[in-house]
Parts: C-alpha cells; sequence; structure tokens
C-alpha cells in the first residue's frame, strides 16, 4: 500500500491523477473503474488537465463504472452514470462504446 501525504485536496488530486495517468498510459488496452461523488471530482479534473496537456489519451481506455443507485441510470440526475458524464466522460471526450455501466432501473436481472 502507498501512503500519500499531501498539502491539500488539489495536491492529492494530482498527484493520485499522475499515477493513474503512469499505470494507463502503460498498458495497451487499459480498463478503468471510476466510482463517482464529490470526493474524485478532483482526480477527474486533474486527469483531464493532463489530457489537455498531451500527457494521456484516453481512446484506448475501457471504462466499468464501479456503482450505480437503484432505480437510476445514466438519464437520471443525481446518477452515478450523470455525475460521471458530467465530470469526466463529456469532457474528456470519451466514446459512449468505451463505457459499461450498470442500469439500476433493469429489473430482470440483466
Amino acid at each position: 500500500m502507498k501512503i500519500i501525504v499531501s498539502e491539500n485536496y488539489e495536491a492529492l488530486s494530482r498527484q493520485i491523477a499522475a499515477d493513474v495517468a503512469e499505470v494507463l498510459i502503460n498498458l495497451e488496452r487499459p480498463l478503468f473503474c471510476p466510482t463517482s461523488g464529490d470526493t474524485p471530482k478532483g482526480l477527474y479534473a486533474a486527469l483531464l488537465d493532463l489530457q489537455k496537456a498531451g500527457k494521456i489519451n484516453f481512446s484506448n481506455c475501457l471504462f466499468v463504472g464501479l456503482d450505480e443507485w437503484t432505480n437510476m441510470n445514466g438519464e437520471d440526475e443525481g446518477s452515478c452514470r450523470q455525475s460521471l458524464d458530467v465530470h469526466f466522460f463529456g469532457p474528456a471526450g470519451i466514446a459512449a462504446e468505451q463505457v459499461c455501466f450498470f442500469d439500476g432501473k433493469n429489473t430482470n436481472g440483466e
């Protein structure tokens, strides 16, 4: 386990983004399982900064949603998918076919 001590949230977000980027750029077809919520928003902003600087490219990545609320999906405001669409997938230009997410409205077990 690696323990990171940072001066503030922004510095921690940048360090974790650099660590994530280092893993992703060294894999041919990386799989990234992002989580939603307020805590990782700084990470996603820092990853977008790295993308803008040309230091990471998400076009070869696949994304699998880690979580979703029951009775919600990406069409619902406040859903995990919608949060990631707004704060990461959309701004990063990640294509829909790169993302697999739970559908919390699905009632047939699929």
